[in-house]
Parts: structure tokens; C-alpha cells; sequence
């Protein structure tokens, strides 16, 4: 809707908004409100595409250390049997 008064502080918006939409003291409803908003950034993820790709790849290498971390349970666990 405002683009350019938003544009200047989209990369901080979007550190809030990430945060509270991950804080499990946030109501569900308001952190499910908070993350299908990101969508309606669609341009400004594209004029800040840098940012864009560096976010996408701290999620891609937490995602898959989340991954290396629950094989690492699940083998404890086998081998405790």
C-alpha cells in the first residue's frame, strides 16, 4: 500500500515481524496474522532480493540443522535399544 515510506524499514519490519511470528508466547492466531502477511511484501522481497536470499538461507541451514539434530535423537534412541 505505502511502498516508499515502508521500503526504508521493510528489513527491520520483517526482523519484528519474523520474531513475534516464532515467539511461542504470541497468541497463535496473531502469529499465524503475522506470517501470511509476508506475502503481501511480494515487491518489496523483490527490490530487496539480496536480503531476501540471505533470510531464505539462514532458514534453509537452521531448517536442516533442526534435521542433523533430530537424527542425532532418533539414532540415540536406536541405540539405546
Amino acid at each position: 500500500r505505502f511502498p516508499k515510506i515502508f521500503s526504508p524499514v521493510f528489513k527491520d519490519v520483517v526482523d519484528l515481524m519474523l520474531g513475534w511470528s516464532l515467539d511461542p508466547n504470541i497468541p497463535a492466531p496473531s502469529r499465524l496474522q503475522i506470517s501470511s502477511s509476508f506475502s503481501e511484501f511480494r515487491q518489496l522481497w523483490i527490490e530487496n532480493i539480496v536480503f531476501t536470499e540471505s533470510l531464505l538461507n539462514k532458514f534453509v541451514l537452521d531448517i536442516e540443522g533442526l534435521c542433523y539434530q533430530g537424527l542425532e535423537l532418533t539414532s540415540g534412541f536406536r541405540s539405546m535399544d
